[in-house]
This record gives structure tokens, sequence and C-alpha cells, in this order.
């Protein structure tokens, strides 16, 4: 639903504001699977915004320019690609000048209702300590016993996973989960 670019923003933002140093391009493409050559264009676009600021030298990076709280998911959102509203008719219906038709007005009223959650929601307020579930979805790691087949994710509908010991990973979104397959090749399970 977001575009990928702004995705990619919110994975870097938020990843700056867990961390107190700064942090390289490297470690920041790293830690949110954001590919080095594509986040050098988004790292501008949040600096332009005013969003984050790169520091020199040998302990050099980039950190927030501002507060965790005081910058929002609208914010990072904006730095890309302004949120946009219904305001007119969207088919150029004539006799829909000056007021939206039902289908319009409702799907109009959904994207308000998007556009101040995304205000009202800072990357402090994403940052919950001891919440179980990361941001970033970061997974810790399992030993998985002798025999026991993997699992892995897949896409960026994955809202949340979490590993229990006693349990499955839950995992939200369509194809979030998909088991352990062989290899028709090799007849060996690959994750």
């Amino acid at each position: 639903m977001l575009p990928q670019t702004v995705e990619y923003g919110l994975r870097a933002v938020v990843w700056l504001a867990s961390c107190e140093a700064p942090q390289t391009t490297g470690k920041i493409a790293a830690a949110t699977k954001v590919p080095v050559s594509y986040l050098f264009k988004v790292l501008q676009g949040l600096s332009q915004a005013g969003l984050v600021s790169s520091k020199r030298g040998v302990r050099g990076g980039y950190v927030l320019a501002r507060e965790a709280t005081e910058i929002t998911i609208l914010d990072v959102l904006d730095a890309f690609e302004p949120f946009r509203r219904i305001d007119r008719c969207p088919l150029g219906v004539g006799a829909h000048e000056g007021a939206l038709c039902p289908l319009h007005r409702r799907l109009d009223a959904a994207l308000a209702h998007m556009e101040n959650a995304f205000r009202e929601t800072s990357l402090a307020d994403l940052l919950i300590p001891g919440e179980a579930l990361s941001p970033l979805c970061t997974l810790p790691r399992k030993r998985r016993s002798a025999g026991e087949p993997r699992s892995r994710s897949v896409g960026s509908d994955i809202v949340a996973s979490r590993l229990r010991q006693d349990a499955e990973p839950i995992m939200l979104g369509p194809g979030a989960a998909l088991p352990a397959r062989r290899s028709r090749r090799r007849g060996t399970e690959h994750a």
C-alpha cells in the first residue's frame, strides 16, 4: 500500500531511533534489509526533509535530526510522497463538482483516519520498551533440534513474527510463513 521508498524510509528512521550512536549506511542497510544503493537515495530524501542528518569522521554516520518523539510516520511519508486525500471526483464527473459521491466520500473518510493515525504515531511510539515484537520484525535466533524443519518468512506483507519455544512462528499477512521445502534436484531441505 505504501510506496517502497516510504517503506524503506520508515525502516531507516525506526532503526536510527533505536540506536544511540551514528550509524553507517552499511549498518543501516544490513539491519533494515534495504539495498545499499537504494538506501543512499532514501537517506538523501530524509535528510532534505530535515528528518536525518549525517556526521562525518571515523565515528560518523546517520542520526535522527530531531528526537524520536518529534518525528511521525506522516513526516516520513511526506518526505517522499505527500499523503493525498480525495478532495474532488477522481472520475471528473461534473455532477459531483463541489461534493463527493458516497463511494469517494467513504474512501476519503478512511484516508482521513489513516492520515490521523500516521500523524499521531511518533517513532518513539514504535519503540516500546519490553514490547515482545520489534518494529523491524527481527527474530531472536532459536536453536533447532536435529531434523526440525525451518520455516521462512517471505515478502513485505509480514507485520510481525516471533518465535516461542513452544510454538511455530506467529505471522500476520498472506503467505507470511512457508514451511521448509525439499529440493527436487538434490533431495535436501531448504529454508
